[in-house]
């Protein structure tokens, strides 16, 4: 840049004078400006209106060219209290009979009042609640609950200075919902989920389970019943007692029969886990390899160690158990009392238990983590009888203690868990919610149909209701006309758009040309030009084409040739047609529409009357248009896919103006150190001058 010097000498403006000098070569620069500013709001005009088009594509030419869109039913059903029916798709029309006979529950159970004073918090004890009501127990005395929760059965272990939120965070933990009120002064709990299978069931584990429970008030009646779960479990443990004056006491030789059963079943239990077991310890093994972040790997690692100890300890376990099995048989023969077949499982399972924690230790070795031979010198069956003669005891109090029978609270609610049956077309089916889905329908069942009497065998006979399938007309017809609607809304806007008034003479303002304006005036002159962009755009042009040609088409089915006009859709011609509107469609009959709601609704009628060419004919029709769209929204060298304007092509446009507009900066700054330049050296050469005249005038006495 050079050297500037202001007009000391001269007494001129300089800086002015060469802002203006730099003005009048400004012009093409300017010129660039004005039109990338053009381009840029052309491309925010195209990228709005592509955004609409492709809405378009995928969802109303999409959707209609679907037959399963036309294939929408209309289901009714004769008394509405009784359910609600949904038609799917593929429903057959036609009428059918339903019977709703019992409705889906979730198990629940509100126990019994813990205290008047409100005493019982969250934080007391069950030490302290057993005392309360007139128990003792310590604060290390172990207690144990048994929940069966739909299927699943988890042994609770707390003591005696366990609270009862501690109970109540065990309880959740095995999938219930337990919450304590204290205000209320009772304990609730729910099944995860309604129907029989997943309801539930808390039973002691031993004496003191069962003593914790009945002061908690999770007690009923209900449950010391014939026919309920909690019952079936106590009972097995009850049959091995025997009633010896008006008092049970323990028949070893009955214990030790239901013992070998109990502890069979635990061994099968085992070795079915083992097979998961093998499955985790793989696929952490596989997973582990592909980690990359450290935090993964760390936990993969954490992880990968539990599942080999579990599958180490588990085989274990079992090896030790079928081994004391075998060595059994090997030392007392035929006198242990086990079969053959006994024995041969035993071999099978010890054989199992060696092969997975061979697993756990190849899969150790090849992380390089340990896993322990053994943890512990564990004996199954020893393990089970402990936990039995535990379960036995409390079984033996839940039956026959009259105590604690006439202390099942009678104050706690119990909800047994029931699936919903209904009766459709006089076949039952039934469903863990009151949902079903059957042949098509979904039904919702809301209550129970009336009972009119008794069948043969003393059965309840329901009243049936109707349920009524058929065609949608309503819908389908609705369907259209709101693709109508969506069609001719981006119809008109092409139009406009495409045919819009000339903006000749109008150009984006500069900066000192807005200010010279108001905002009104320069909102109003930038309108202008913006609402001009596309007027006779090739690219609007063409779509505009694509969509009317397509539009005014035809669909040959069954030998007839089919158009809009067969079922009452029309333009309504150039004269009757409003600005831009000549393009858009109107259905005869439509109630909307104030052009043609007088007319006869041929489309309404086609779908009552003949649905399948209704649906091939507007498939095939709006199927071919959604094609011709596709191909334009193609990916080429000048626009991106599912784009209906060159974009790419715009986008070079735009920068090669950037490029443009940064050469001509750089021509004016050049130019301008040049007039800078040129009236620095006037001004040093009349400060010369007048230093000259200044030291003539001096010599004459000036």
């Amino acid at each position: 840049m050079a050297m500037r010097i202001s007009g000391i000498a001269s007494g001129l403006d300089t800086d002015s004078m060469v802002q203006e000098l730099v003005k009048a070569s400004s012009k093409k620069k300017e010129d660039l400006e004005k039109a990338q500013t053009k381009l840029g709001w052309q491309q925010e005009v195209w990228k709005e209106f592509n955004t609409k088009v492709y809405n378009f594509y995928n969802n109303q030419l999409t959707n209609m060219m679907l037959e399963s869109s036309f294939n929408k039913k209309k289901t009714t059903v004769s008394d509405s209290n009784i359910a609600s029916v949904i038609a799917g798709t593929d429903t057959a029309n036609g009428t059918q009979t339903l019977a709703v006979k019992q409705l889906a529950k979730t198990g629940s159970l509100t126990g019994g009042k813990l205290s008047d004073d409100k005493s019982v918090t969250g934080s007391t004890t069950l030490a302290e609640l057993i005392k309360k009501n007139g128990g003792t127990l310590s604060d290390t005395a172990e207690i144990s609950f048994r929940v069966m929760n739909g299927g699943k059965e988890t042994t609770i272990s707390l003591s005696g200075k366990s609270t009862i939120n501690d109970v109540m965070e065990a309880l959740r933990g095995t999938g219930l919902t337990a919450n304590f009120d204290e205000t209320n002064q009772r304990i609730f709990i729910n099944a995860g989920g309604s129907g029989a299978e997943n309801d539930f069931t808390i039973t002691g584990s031993d004496v003191e389970g069962l003593t914790a429970l009945s002061s908690m008030g999770l007690l009923n009646k209900s449950d010391f019943e014939p026919g309920s779960a909690a019952y079936e479990n106590y009972q097995y443990w009850g049959e091995a007692f025997d009633n010896v004056g008006g008092t049970y006491q323990l028949n070893e030789a009955k214990f030790q029969e239901k013992l070998k059963e109990t502890t069979a079943k635990e061994a099968a239990d085992m070795l079915k886990e083992l097979d998961t077991y093998k499955s985790e310890v793989q696929r952490l093994r596989e997973e582990r390899t592909k980690l990359t972040s450290e935090k993964d790997k760390v936990q993969n690692l954490k992880d990968s160690e539990e599942a080999q100890k579990k599958l180490a300890d588990a085989a274990n376990v079992l090896r030790d158990y079928y081994q004391s099995v075998i060595d059994d048989y090997d030392t007392n023969g035929a006198a242990s009392g086990i079969s053959a077949e006994e024995l041969q499982a035993a071999r099978d399972g010890r054989m199992k238990a060696v092969e997975a924690y061979t697993v756990a230790e190849s899969a150790a070795k090849s992380m390089g983590l340990v896993v322990p031979p053994t943890t512990a010198s564990y004996d199954l069956a020893s393990k089970v009888e402990q936990e039995s003669r535990a379960y036995a005891a409390a079984a033996n109090m839940a039956l026959h203690d009259p105590a604690l029978l006439s202390g099942a609270s009678s104050n706690s609610v119990r909800v047994q868990g029931q699936d919903a049956i209904i009766s459709l077309n006089g076949a039952d089916f039934t469903s863990d919610s009151n949902h079903f889905t059957i042949n098509g329908l979904n039904i919702t069942a809301n209550a129970v149909s009336a009972i009119t009497g008794k069948d043969a065998d003393g059965n309840n006979v329901y009243a049936e209701s109707t349920i009524s399938t058929s065609d949608d007309v309503d819908g389908i017809y609705d369907m259209v006309k709101n693709f109508f609607k969506e069609y001719n809304a981006l119809i008109k806007e092409m139009d406009t758009l495409y045919n819009a008034k000339t903006a000749k003479g109008y150009e984006p303002l500069t900066d000192d040309e807005k200010d010279a304006m108001s905002d009104t005036e320069v909102e109003k002159w930038e309108t202008k030009i913006k609402d001009s962009l596309l007027r006779r755009d090739s690219d609007l042009g063409t779509l505009i084409q694509t969509f009317k040609t397509a539009m005014l088409g035809s669909v040959t089915i069954d030998g007839k040739k089919y158009s809009l006009s067969n079922f009452g859709i029309n333009t309504l011609g150039y004269f009757k047609s409003g600005d831009n509107e000549k393009g858009v469609f109107h259905i005869d009959g439509d109630k909307d529409d104030t052009n043609t709601s007088g007319e006869e609704d041929k489309l309404k009628a086609a779908i009552a009357s003949d649905p399948e060419t209704v649906k091939k004919f507007f498939t095939e029709l709006i199927g071919g248009l959604q094609k011709q769209v596709n191909g334009i929204m193609q990916r080429t060298d000048y626009r991106s896919i599912y784009n209906v304007y060159d974009n790419k092509r715009m986008q070079v446009e735009y920068d090669e103006y950037t490029e443009k507009i940064k050469k001509q900066e750089k021509k004016l700054q050049a130019l301008e150190d040049r007039y800078y330049k040129q009236f620095t050296t006037m001004e040093t050469a009349m400060s010369k001058l007048n230093s000259q005249q200044s030291y003539i005038s001096s010599l004459f006495g000036n």
